[in-house]
């Protein structure tokens, strides 16, 4: 667990599954605009459990870490902020997505989230890099990476598929500050992984 100002950000367990149909449910307006198109039984508690088993394994695996950002009460989720294919040598890299709720959008919560995930990508995994990319239009995404010190590389023409249709998408990068030529990549568990 890692622990922010205003929330709590975990792995979601089996048994929370319903933290997540209700985060979907109740931002499925803002963030369909943004994601890839969901079929209706997405939106179903088995659904969800079949995700965070999924999400598990990938993060029993070292291939992903999806985090949920919750209030300090810890039945809510405000947030969301993952690590996908994170991919060892040569490159030592992970793609950095996230979603925020409507009702916190604005309020600088992405903000603490996504630095806490990517410090945890820094100091726990030893990454190299961090890549992450967001609709060309998505202002408020593109402020947050640059925020977080993302610099612009370049344009993904039709790059993901939404409810918009296939859409452009600007890639940004960033390089680990901390890092002292580390070679190989540890284990999200702590230990050497395979």
């Amino acid at each position: 667990m890692i622990e922010t100002e205003r929330t709590r950000i975990v792995l979601l367990q089996p048994d929370q599954a319903h933290l997540l149909v209700q985060y979907f449910l109740e931002n499925r307006a803002h963030l369909e605009p943004w994601e890839p198109v969901r079929p209706d039984d997405f939106y179903q508690l088995e659904s969800m459990r079949q995700l965070i088993a999924k999400q598990w394994n990938d993060f029993l695996h070292n291939r992903a870490a999806n985090f949920c950002a919750l209030n300090p009460e810890g039945d809510r989720i405000l947030a969301s902020c993952s690590l996908h294919q994170i991919i060892g040598e040569p490159v030592h890299k992970a793609l950095l997505g996230y979603s925020v709720s409507a009702d916190q959008e604005g309020t600088g919560l992405m903000f603490e989230v996504a630095e806490a995930v990517v410090d945890f990508a820094w100091k726990n995994l030893q990454l190299h890099q961090l890549v992450a990319s967001h609709a060309v239009d998505n202002r408020r995404s593109y402020r947050l990476l640059q925020r977080l010190g993302f610099r612009e590389v370049g344009e993904l023409p039709r790059y993901l598929r939404t409810a918009r249709g296939w859409e452009d998408h600007l890639l940004q990068h960033k390089l680990n500050p901390l890092e002292a030529g580390n070679h190989g990549l540890p284990s999200l568990l702590g230990t050497d992984g395979d």
